[in-house]
């Protein structure tokens, strides 16, 4: 028996200590007071005999994969794990933007707002591109992106309804996803969302309403906190299948007031709520986020970063991509706002990869080719990190999410998490 690569030490408090296994996400806790003694147990395994409190300890250790065989390569596991993610050919991962313009002018994106509103002809070419793939296919997941997607939501109506027929017909699940900023959530778009299969929003909200108001205005410059945190809370309480990202914004004006964006939601409906905090222009050595996560997991809130996907969005997987409203097909947004394309969808369906490098190298592209990741024990988690930045760069560290905390800080939320929501275990105890 040997210990993972992958285990890591972590002191919660003076009393409670952690070892946490960045491999499968599984930890176990125990009294500070015991550190020595399962430090050297664990330095001295295969010894043959053990005390009846030490064989538990192990078998629990074991148990969660702490504790390995001898012969067992923990890189090919990983390696194992992300092509099952990424090479699943019967998995369709689509992000779809049925307008590139935008009622907000928020003053830190990135888009242009560009006219570009998809017609009938494109969005009939998609519907063909689905009746293409949807023989072959288990499991349809499209993404609803912009621009701000309910400007259309005309389209995504019509453009769901046949995508539903089309999977039913040849037995494949479909689900939705949907980002905006939630202005438009009205109560008759709300009370459509479980037709449209839509199960999870990503809505943002940068603070309370005089920040949130002068950093995401509408096109007249009008503010916007009102009407959204009305529209999460409808949703919220007439859909009790969807959940929400809640996406929060960072910069140093903010930072010390975002704790108070908490108390805005009734808490019997936070446990159904992610928050996802975001340090904007990647300011990450410069705010620490670990302690705002972890008041909004004393709130009740959801915090969801606690296994690894292996990808992190449709340009992970073999069969994934973004479609510009004109059926351009781009690795993602942030590739197409720098200009960069993998083809079309074309008149019968099919999607003509026009630039071939770019498409192989943006669904191959790994931290496995990085000596330095593949010797970090920060690996497992990594995997699922942008591969349009890989792409760009793949000698560099990215590792560091947007979250701006470290490893030891995402395991103990995870630990924090289970506590707060009553989900610690026997097992998970030494």
């Amino acid at each position: 028996m040997k210990s993972s690569k992958y285990n890591v030490n972590i002191t919660i408090d003076k009393s409670k200590k952690m070892i946490y296994n960045n491999l499968n996400r599984n930890y176990v806790i125990y009294d500070s007071n015991k550190h020595e003694h399962i430090m050297g147990l664990l330095d001295n395994l295969n010894q043959g005999a053990y005390g009846v409190e030490d064989a538990a300890l192990l078998k629990k250790m074991i148990h969660k994969q702490m504790i390995i065989k001898d012969n067992t390569d923990e890189l090919e596991i990983i390696k194992f794990r992300e092509n099952r993610v990424r090479f699943n050919n019967q998995v369709y991962s689509i992000c779809i933007l049925p307008t590139l313009d935008c009622n907000f002018r928020c003053v830190y994106c990135y888009e242009e707002h560009k006219k570009n509103i998809m017609d009938d002809a494109a969005a009939a070419k998609i519907v063909k591109y689905i009746e293409n793939i949807a023989p072959n296919a288990s499991y349809l997941y499209v993404s609803w992106f912009g621009g701000e997607p309910l400007m259309e939501f005309k389209r995504i109506t019509e453009l769901t309804e046949q995508f539903k027929s089309i999977c039913s017909r040849y037995n494949c699940r479909y689900n939705a996803h949907i980002t905006t900023n939630g202005y438009l959530l009205n109560e008759d778009v709300i009370n459509k969302f479980k037709d449209l299969n839509i199960t999870k929003a990503q809505i943002t909200i940068d603070g309370l309403e005089e920040y949130h108001n002068k950093k995401r205005p509408l096109t007249n410059g009008m503010g916007t906190y009102k009407v959204i945190q009305e529209n999460i809370i409808n949703l919220l309480n007439k859909n009790p299948d969807v959940s929400i990202v809640l996406r929060i914004n960072i910069d140093e004006e903010n930072f010390n007031h975002i704790d108070e964006i908490f108390d805005i939601i009734p808490e019997q409906h936070r446990n159904r709520i992610e928050i996802a905090l975001s340090n904007l222009f990647e300011a990450k050595d410069k705010l620490n986020l670990y302690e705002l996560l972890k008041k909004s997991v004393d709130k009740t809130y959801n915090y969801s970063n606690v296994e690894n996907n292996y990808q992190v969005c449709p340009a992970c997987i073999v069969n994934g991509f973004s479609i510009a409203p004109d059926c351009t097909v781009i690795p993602c947004s942030h590739a197409a706002e720098e200009g960069y394309s993998l083809g079309y969808i074309n008149e019968e369906g099919k999607f003509i990869i026009k630039d071939q490098n770019l498409y192989y190298r943006m669904k191959t592209v790994t931290a496995l080719d990085n000596d330095k990741c593949v010797d970090c024990i920060k690996l497992p988690a990594c995997t699922a990190s942008c591969k349009y930045k890989r792409y760009k760069n793949n000698s560099i560290c990215i590792g560091k999410s947007g979250e701006g905390i470290s490893m030891e800080e995402r395991s103990k939320l995870h630990y924090y998490s289970d506590l707060m929501h009553n989900r610690i275990q026997e097992v998970d105890m030494l």
